[in-house]
């Protein structure tokens, strides 16, 4: 059995509408506290409170759209992770895989990630050490892509922790 999967993955409606929402609810909650709707607060702490949710309600908004690009993952046979941007929307294909070029990051999967039957979130560290969390759900990839990407991960997992355990 091989694990290689290559894929596209694109940014999740779900995942946009929900962050949308939350970010909404927080803005009402805020704005709420400011017209004295919420709480008994004096002026000062009430404008602090209101102004501080309106804040988080924008930042929340602006950090969940702001990570919305379309990333290219493969995984070799081997179990090696690499993660890149694409500018440019484009097919995965067996002829011109692995799709290695100059701004792929080889990765390395971290203890931490999650693995659901409905969701994968990835918890990936570079080579430089940085680490960047890649949420999969199921509308970001097609079905087969998003079966083959849990297997691959949950094979990776497996591997990683029956090391970890060997060396003790």
């Amino acid at each position: 059995m091989t694990i290689a999967v290559s894929t596209i993955i694109r940014p999740s409606r779900i995942l946009t509408a929900l962050v949308s929402a939350v970010a909404i609810m927080v803005a009402s909650i805020g704005l709420a506290i400011l017209a004295g709707r919420i709480g008994t607060l004096g002026l000062t702490p009430r404008v602090l409170t209101g102004f501080g949710a309106l804040f988080l309600a924008f930042f929340g908004f602006y950090h969940g759209v702001r990570i919305r690009k379309i990333l290219q993952l493969d995984i070799a046979g081997a179990g090696q992770i690499r993660l890149s941007e694409q500018r440019e929307k484009r097919t995965c294909s067996d002829s011109d895989w692995p799709h290695v070029g100059k701004d792929m990051q080889v990765m390395q999967l971290m203890p931490g990630s999650t693995i659901w039957p409905c969701m994968l979130l990835l918890r990936l560290r570079a080579e430089d050490h940085a680490v960047r969390v890649v949420p999969i759900l199921p509308d970001s990839v097609s079905r087969e892509s998003f079966r083959a990407l849990a297997v691959a991960v949950r094979w990776l997992a497996w591997q990683s922790d029956s090391q970890e355990s060997s060396y003790l």
